[in-house]
């Protein structure tokens, strides 16, 4: 979670900046003017009698909230990452803020990637105002989801109660919920609503604020219970008070539109973090559409193959884009895909990436006549599936040339259109910096310095560290964007 992001592909943001304390305590004050801070709903007040005498309805979706809030409320956390910071060609640490709630009796946290997946450190506040250190166990940012650990020796008392995980493929359009956090960095804030959709796709294509990828693999819950900045990592509660979401994104000025991804797919992935550090998926190389947009008489079953990447497993199979992938055979038996409605995508491609790495799979595909007519052909191709990559590399700051930059990965390489897999990416110019003035820019790859070949961080660093002990007064950096290729002269600042 970073001060002031939107992610710039779609309509969700996810994060909380920093309240100014002054604005704050005049919000504060406002609000406890207008009644807010009673502890009882002003508008329901009769000098006694109860509601009941006063002809007033009952209390019962009152008494629904309140149970529900009482027991998930003892396992909320507000959650202080410091994390390091490379968009602006300098590294600096920074703070941010964000929610999540204990699931485990050992202290697991359950919380959102972008919020402590990158953390240099994470302090947690508990419900009853303890302040306690913690530690990331892993993350998954292609769901947005993360583990982190309280620490035992800072808790002076008892371990906070796990909050209860409810079932999301139970979950209703209409059903009332509760959101909870720190929106706005108010810690221990509840909002009512209900749900409003229970299988919002929201894109395979959106960036964190950390720069990896998200929404492949999972659909979102959407809620009008307020979901604001800060929210991030928090519990969306039924009123039997079990977790059936975690908060994760919002539309910036679109009123209560909040999206939370099911409990089911974070219990998913906590569950192989707790087990194994991270989630281990795999890839066949191809990339999904629905079918529902296919014209008549072209087919309508299974996914359909947007594109394949070159050299992987379904290239060398003989899969080619255009392609249906009706079905996988492998260790696992048989599994029917279909996608007709883009709704539908997050399950094919979890099918995919629930394959055992490295495991023989058959391909089952309809592939139309070239001619455009008659009965697709059906073909059984061999696959090798191999383990999804990371989408993003390493961060440094290159001091000599005034910028920052990450390694670039393959899935990275591959979403920038890259010629290769080498190189890497900058993510930052120093302002009045050497790379600045040489007109280098966020978004270009570079690969090369004085022509020798930079194909990882690790390169970047030694040629860092060569420039600052030679002291040359100018170097030639080679970068590639949209493959053209671009030569600038950088002069060094030492």
């Amino acid at each position: 979670m970073r001060n002031g992001y939107h992610d710039g592909h779609g309509p969700g943001a996810w994060v909380a900046p920093p309240v100014p304390a002054a604005l704050l305590a005049a919000v504060l004050a406002a609000a406890g003017a207008a009644g807010c801070w009673s502890g009882r709903v002003v508008a329901g007040e009769t000098g006694g009698g109860g509601r009941e005498a006063a002809g007033l309805p009952s209390r019962t979706l009152e008494d629904a909230v309140l149970r529900a809030k009482e027991k998930t409320y003892p396992a909320l956390v507000h959650i202080l990452p410091v994390y390091e910071s490379y968009g602006t060609g300098i590294r600096r640490r920074e703070a941010a803020t964000g929610s999540g709630f204990v699931f485990t009796r050992e202290g697991d946290v359950l919380t959102n990637y972008h919020v402590a997946g990158k953390a240099r450190s994470l302090t947690c506040t508990l419900s009853d105002g303890r302040k306690v250190g913690a530690k990331l166990i892993g993350g998954d940012p292609w769901t947005d989801i993360a583990v982190i650990r309280l620490n035992a020796d800072d808790l002076r008392g008892a371990m906070p109660p796990p909050a209860a995980l409810g079932n999301s493929d139970s979950v209703r359009v209409g059903q009332f919920v509760l959101a909870m956090g720190s929106p706005l960095s108010l810690s221990r804030s509840v909002s009512l609503g209900i749900v409003s959709c229970v299988d919002r796709y929201m894109g395979a294509d959106a960036e964190l604020p950390t720069g990896e990828m998200t929404g492949a693999f999972n659909s979102w819950i959407q809620t009008d219970a307020a979901i604001n900045l800060g929210n991030s990592g928090g519990p969306l509660v039924n009123l039997d008070g079990e977790v059936i979401g975690v908060n994760a994104r919002a539309i910036l000025f679109g009123g209560s539109i909040g999206f939370a991804i099911p409990i089911n797919v974070a219990r998913s992935v906590a569950e192989s973090i707790l087990r194994h550090g991270r989630v281990i998926r795999s890839d066949l190389g191809i990339a999904m559409q629905h079918t529902g947009d296919l014209p008549e008489g072209r087919g309508s079953g299974g996914v359909l193959v947007a594109s394949v990447i070159e050299g992987g497993p379904a290239d060398e199979a003989g899969v080619r884009p255009g392609d249906r992938l009706l079905g996988i055979t492998g260790p696992v038996g048989e599994i029917r895909l279909e996608a007709r409605f883009e709704e539908q995508l997050p399950a094919a491609r979890r099918a995919v990436a629930e394959l055992p790495v490295g495991a023989t799979v058959t391909l089952l595909i309809a592939r139309q006549p070239e001619e455009g007519g008659g009965e697709p052909k059906i073909l059984r191709l061999k696959a090798t599936t191999v383990e999804l990559g990371r989408t993003v590399g390493r961060e440094f700051e290159a001091a000599a040339l005034g910028l920052t930059a990450r390694g670039i990965t393959r899935e990275r390489a591959r979403r920038i259109r890259l010629l290769s897999s080498g190189g890497v990416e900058i993510l930052g110019v120093a302002s009045g910096g050497p790379a600045e003035a040489a007109g280098l820019a966020p978004g270009q790859a570079i690969v090369a310095i004085d022509r020798k070949p930079i194909t990882s961080l690790d390169d970047l660093k030694a040629a860092d560290a060569a420039i600052l002990a030679g002291k040359p007064a100018m170097v030639l950096v080679t970068t590639e964007q949209g493959q053209v290729l671009r030569f600038s002269i950088v002069r060094p600042r030492y």
